[in-house]
């Protein structure tokens, strides 16, 4: 049987621009997703639907942190939620992860939720949310 070369999670890094976002746990996504479009037509071969690729969706992130409320890095993902200019809202983000190079994963990000949990027998933690603006690049 071949050995494996999974690599461990363990040492990826969420950056916003140039800044590490502190005590990240997990990061799922983006899921990225394209539609299709139909092109059939009353003669399409064997009476089957045709299609041709439409726009891709970047989907989103979920980021889940141990929450620290003094953190500035923390912060300015809430800035981020809550400012009312538009170019202060899409910040360009980059997922860094542990393989040897190590890959990349960089997209903007518009913050859609940001939760706080505060349970009386655990750790505080931060649950964002944010949908991908633009197109997603692996390098």
């Amino acid at each position: 049987m071949a050995a494996s070369n999974a690599t461990p999670g363990y040492g990826a890094v969420l950056k916003r621009g140039a800044t590490t976002i502190a005590e990240v746990v997990s990061i799922t996504g983006p899921g990225v997703s394209r539609d299709t479009i139909e092109k059939t037509h009353l003669t399409s071969d064997g009476m089957a639907r045709e299609f041709i690729p439409g726009l891709i969706d970047g989907g989103d992130v979920t980021v889940e942190l141990n929450f620290l409320p003094d953190d500035t890095t923390q912060a300015l993902i809430f800035s981020d939620m809550i400012s009312t200019t538009v170019t202060s809202v899409e910040q360009a983000y980059t997922i860094q992860l542990t393989d040897a190079t190590p890959q990349t994963i960089a997209m903007n990000l518009i913050p859609t939720a940001w939760e706080p949990s505060a349970p009386f027998d655990d750790k505080l933690s931060l649950s964002v949310t944010f949908k991908v603006s633009g197109a997603v690049a692996i390098g």
